[in-house]
């Protein structure tokens, strides 16, 4: 009688690596909370972790991580041996570290796919925080560089080697009062563990909000536009499968003709509408828009001067009201405590 034999499996060396994501200067990141670990689905798995009772995003040099992200990666051993090479050369007392540049071709490629994999996790997080938390103070360009990391990697998780300056990631962060509850802690959690993304239209809107901070006015409401049209053409492709196609394929009518009389219709009784003034805002955005992007700065009859910063405000608070409404149609029902941006910036919304 024969005895049964199974194959022994075969265990390959794992490497993760680190990234350390901290501030130089005074910007802080007032975040109340307890650790919170989210898991990030895809090849390689990673793991996103805040760590804190109350982190503090402030000078790199407090020595505690920010905001982590772990990303794992199956290697060859020799891979793991030419990692494990640290210099012994001391300069000025400091111990140095090798740089990827001082690896082998495919150990620096290993090491750059990481920095991407890591770059992204961070920033996808920052950017749910962004939307759950803290739409207001982070509006804008104010995610964006001027900071400091480190990159580590480790054969185990608990014995982590320094690579150096390793990458030009860079992280700023404006001031925000984001606060994390119990609820909001698992909900961010849900949000990334489901793979959930800020939504297209809203980066575009940021990008908006960016342009008007600079006074360019006219790509503020060039944008702002778009960002609403990407939100509902892919709204009514979820509320209505079937016209998804057609929208993708097939020149789609005006924004502002789906907004007022196919928009009602796909709404329940009890979905929050858009208003009249709203509406009015947005049929003048597309008019004004297509004047730009067909007459260029040629005067219009409509529109015989040049924006100025209260019709872009006008137009970015209707937009963002429009997208935190897609939002709430979508279940997310915090969002409607968000409306009203364009009021909170302290500036009037002017006739124009």
């Amino acid at each position: 009688m024969r005895e049964s034999t199974s194959e022994e499996p075969v265990v390959r060396p794992t490497v993760k690596f680190r990234i350390r994501v901290g501030l130089e200067g005074p910007t802080t990141f007032g975040l109340s909370m307890s650790s919170v670990q989210v898991t990030l689905p895809g090849p390689p798995e990673t793991l996103v972790t805040l760590h804190g009772e109350h982190v503090d995003l402030g000078p790199a040099s407090l020595g505690h991580p920010v905001v982590e992200a772990v990303a794992t990666y199956v290697v060859d051993a020799g891979q793991i041996d030419e990692l494990a090479k640290v210099r012994s050369s001391e300069v000025d007392g400091v111990v140095g570290y090798w740089t990827v540049g001082d690896y082998t071709p495919a150990v620096r490629d290993l090491c750059h796919a990481a920095l991407d994999d890591l770059r992204s996790a961070v920033l996808r997080l920052i950017e749910l925080v962004r939307w759950r938390l803290s739409p207001d103070t982070w509006s804008g360009d104010n995610i964006k560089g001027d900071g400091s990391n480190i990159l580590c990697w480790s054969a185990d998780r608990s014995t982590w080697v320094t690579l150096g300056n390793t990458t030009e990631f860079k992280l700023e962060l404006a001031p925000s009062a984001a606060e994390l509850s119990e609820k909001t802690q698992q909900q961010l959690s849900e949000m990334a563990a489901s793979g959930e993304r800020e939504p297209l239209g809203r980066e575009i809107w940021h990008a908006g909000v960016a342009a008007h901070n600079r006074r360019d006015y006219r790509t503020a409401i060039i944008l702002g536009v778009s960002a609403v049209e990407i939100e509902l053409k892919k709204f009514i492709g979820e509320r209505v499968p079937q016209a998804h196609w057609l929208l993708d394929n097939l020149t789609a009518p005006p924004v502002y003709k789906m907004v007022r009389d196919y928009l009602p219709e796909l709404l329940t009784e009890t979905e929050e509408r858009l208003s009249d003034a709203a509406r009015g805002i947005l049929f003048d955005a597309v008019e004004r828009r297509n004047t730009f992007v067909h007459a260029g700065e040629k005067a219009h009859k409509k529109f015989p001067r040049a924006p100025e910063s209260g019709e872009s405000l006008k137009v970015l608070g209707m937009a963002s009201d429009m997208l935190w409404l897609f939002d709430s149609y979508r279940g997310q029902p915090w969002a409607l405590q968000n409306l009203g941006w364009a009021d909170r910036q302290s500036l009037a919304w002017l006739n124009f």
